[in-house]
C-alpha cells in the first residue's frame, strides 16, 4: 500500500464526508441495523473531529477568531451532551439533533476551512463544500 500525504484537501473533504456520515448513516442506524449503536458511535465520531481540530488547525484558528474556535467546541460539545442525554435509539429525536445541534457543527465546519484559508474547494468533489449544511445547496448571503 502507498502512503499518501496528509493535505490540506484530503483533511477537510474527510471530515466533510465523517460529518456527512453522522447524518445519514449513525442517526439512521444504517450502519448498525441490529445493535442500534449509530446514536453512540455519533457522540464518539464528534469527539473524534474534536480532536482532530484541536491537534491539527486550532491554532491557526485562535490567532484569526478565537469565538469561531470557542463556538465550535460548545457546539461540539453540546451535541454529545444531546446523544448521551437521549441514547434511546427508537426514542432519539433525530430532526431535533440535526437542526439544533449537527447543523451547527457544520456550519462552523464551513467557517473554519474558510477561516484556515489553506485550501478553497473545487468543483470537481460530489459535495458543496460552501454549503452550510447539508440540506442547503449554498451559503446564505
Amino acid at each position: 500500500m502507498q502512503n499518501r500525504a496528509l493535505t490540506p484537501q484530503r483533511f477537510f473533504i474527510a471530515t466533510h464526508q465523517q460529518l456527512l456520515r453522522i447524518v445519514s448513516l449513525g442517526m439512521s442506524g444504517f450502519d448498525t441495523p441490529v445493535s442500534h449503536l449509530g446514536i453512540k458511535e455519533s457522540a464518539v465520531s464528534l469527539k473524534s473531529l474534536q480532536t482532530v481540530y484541536n491537534n491539527t488547525i486550532k491554532s491557526t484558528i485562535l490567532k484569526k477568531d478565537k469565538t469561531l474556535d470557542d463556538t465550535f467546541n460548545n457546539s461540539i460539545l453540546k451535541a454529545i451532551n444531546y446523544i448521551k442525554q437521549n441514547q434511546d435509539f427508537d426514542s432519539f429525536d433525530r430532526f431535533t439533533f440535526t437542526r439544533d445541534y449537527l447543523n451547527p457543527i457544520t456550519r462552523h465546519w464551513v467557517s473554519i476551512r474558510k477561516t484556515a484559508d489553506i485550501w478553497k474547494p473545487t468543483n470537481t468533489e460530489p459535495f458543496n463544500f460552501d454549503a452550510p449544511t447539508f440540506l442547503k445547496a449554498t451559503v446564505s448571503t
